[in-house]
């Protein structure tokens, strides 16, 4: 579970929530069209500094198939215009 310096691990809304949950409340996964997974991620290098990323494509439940045609439109659609942002460039807010 990825959770904010100040959240206690052990508060019980945390431990009864499925790490899924809490990723898609806080918009931490990139779920869309290129258009809005670029605009996601963009945002949050922007704002938090991000140079790199690790990312998953596979869950269960998603056939091998729907994976492989994500992956490749990411690669084709997202991955040029996020390798050139500037992570460094961190919003003042």
């Amino acid at each position: 579970m990825f959770l904010d310096a100040d959240e206690d691990p052990n508060d019980p809304k945390y431990k009864e929530m499925a790490p899924w949950d809490l990723m898609f409340d806080r918009d931490h996964l990139f779920i869309g069209s290129p258009d809005t997974v670029l605009e996601k991620m963009t945002r949050m290098t922007r704002s938090h500094g991000i140079g790199n990323w690790l990312l998953q494509m596979g869950v269960p439940g998603i056939a091998h198939e729907d994976v492989d045609r994500s992956l490749k439109l990411f690669a084709a659609e997202c991955m040029p215009a996020l390798r050139s942002l500037d992570s460094t460039a961190v919003a003042a807010n």
